[in-house]
């Protein structure tokens, strides 16, 4: 039977069905899930069963074992994709103030916006970027485990009931125009304007392994997605992001998220406080 919307957040699965629900997707697809939050892992599999209609996770193992696509479908629903634009505007005027005015003297800047779900993360950067004439010579990498999301993302498309939502946030993060210069309505729809993303490009990754050869960043926003590891995996991401900074680059983290538990916190100063935004020493 299918759990009540209303009796969902009182209900999470057990933690014996929530282990159950880990082997399989470890064994099946070598998909490791015990490094995330307790309470995150118990509420997202709880909805799924919810939505699909089951009521035991054995259920939801066999159902996703009957579907090729299985292991992406789970991916699709396990991980959160709320995003905004230009989301605590104040972490975009200290970008501006306190970190891209200290980059603009380098050759190239590398951005690395991880986590970045639908994209409009890396749009905010981008406009950004345009307004303090940097773009032209920035190359930023958008990196999510969910294809989906960034199919979304490089597709520049979201509704604009929803982008109407952002105009106040675009302002009050020092925006020097209307966010309407940046995008045309199609219907239903804003489509931002092609030119953001020319130096922009996206790739399947999951923050649990290293990024891999790519030449060090100046920037790596990382916001919001700390918050649902474990601190052992916190701890892991953050030396990954570290190791992937150049000297003297930049790492922004989420209003609730820190390193003040990372081991290797002492390679770094604190810039902004309120914005979560470091410096590699």
């Amino acid at each position: 039977m299918a759990l009540s919307q209303s009796s969902l957040e009182k209900h999470y699965i057990s933690i014996s069905q929530k282990e159950v629900m880990l082997d399989f997707l470890d064994q099946e697809y070598q998909l490791s899930l015990k490094e995330y939050s307790e309470a995150s892992v118990r509420r997202r599999i709880t909805k799924m069963l919810n939505e699909f209609g089951l009521d035991r996770v054995e259920k939801l193992c066999e159902f996703l074992q009957s579907r090729s696509d299985g292991k992406q479908l789970f991916i699709e629903k396990f991980t959160v994709n709320v995003t905004e634009m230009f989301r605590d505007p104040h972490f975009y005027k200290a970008l501006e103030d306190k970190v891209i005015s200290v980059l603009k003297s380098r050759e190239n800047i590398r951005i690395w916006a991880a986590g970045c779900s639908s994209g409009e993360e890396i749009l905010s950067l981008c406009i950004l970027l345009y307004e303090m004439d940097l773009l032209h010579k920035c190359h930023i990498l958008g990196t999510d485990l969910n294809s989906k999301m960034l199919d979304e993302a490089n597709n520049r498309t979201y509704k604009t009931r929803h982008v109407s939502t952002y105009m106040k946030p675009y302002l009050y993060a020092g925006g020097r125009y209307g966010l309407e210069k940046y995008f045309t309505t199609h219907g239903e729809n804003a489509i931002f304007h092609a030119f953001l993303h020319e130096n922009v490009s996206f790739k399947e990754h999951n923050l649990m392994e290293p990024l891999g050869e790519e030449p060090g960043f100046d920037l790596i926003v990382c916001r919001n997605v700390l918050i649902y590891f474990k601190s052992t995996l916190q701890n892991r991401v953050i030396a990954y992001l570290d190791k992937a900074l150049r000297a003297g680059g930049f790492l922004g983290l989420g209003s609730k998220e820190s390193i003040i538990f990372y081991h290797g916190k002492n390679h770094f100063k604190e810039i902004d406080l309120e914005s979560k935004i470091y410096q590699k020493i």
